[in-house]
């Protein structure tokens, strides 16, 4: 993590266009992540790791937080411990995780209450696991069968007159966090 901060951090110095640097983060963050999750014992359990909100549309600021969602399928209830210990070992090399475990049933169960949750598995993208849990939860939450075009508007109006309301209408206390 060290080695590739600071290299990110000279692309940075040196002139690197930003839009790429952003992407490139992500990129290491997902080969950091698959790396960590192949040595967990899944036996064989359907289970996903995604990438969820900003760093599912594969873009990761200097001190953004990595968002994930462990989408469980039908057989990995057995998996409680192992899913702790994946997220252990994310914390305890320094990650700031913001993370969700969830089945495709509550996934579609928290996007039909909370745009924010729809929004974030509209932009996820699975890192490893078994990738068609993910399109199981693309069908449940798809706007045929959930928040229709016009709905899914004026929520997202609403949810951001909210925050921008929250934060003072003042942009600079809005993400992406830049500073150290």
């Amino acid at each position: 993590l060290a080695k590739a901060k600071n290299y990110l951090n000279k692309q940075f110095e040196e002139g690197e266009d930003v839009a790429r640097l952003i992407r490139l983060r992500a990129q290491v963050m997902d080969a950091l992540l698959a790396a960590l999750w192949q040595q967990h014992p899944w036996d064989d359990a359907e289970m996903a790791l995604v990438a969820v909100g900003g760093y599912g549309r594969g873009e990761m600021h200097l001190h953004s937080d990595t968002d994930i969602l462990i989408l469980l399928g039908e057989d990995s209830a057995h998996c409680e411990e192992q899913v702790g210990a994946y997220l252990t070992t994310l914390w305890d090399i320094g990650l700031d995780v913001g993370h969700s475990v969830r089945t495709v049933a509550e996934c579609a169960h928290n996007a039909a209450e909370d745009i924010t949750v729809l929004t974030n598995l509209m932009e996820a993208r699975v890192i490893c696991g078994h990738a068609p849990l993910m399109a199981q939860v693309r069908d449940v939450t798809s706007p045929e069968k959930m928040w229709n075009s016009a709905e899914f508007f004026q929520a997202k109006l609403a949810e951001q007159r909210n925050r921008h309301a929250k934060f003072a209408d003042t942009e600079y206390n809005l993400e992406p966090n830049v500073k150290e």
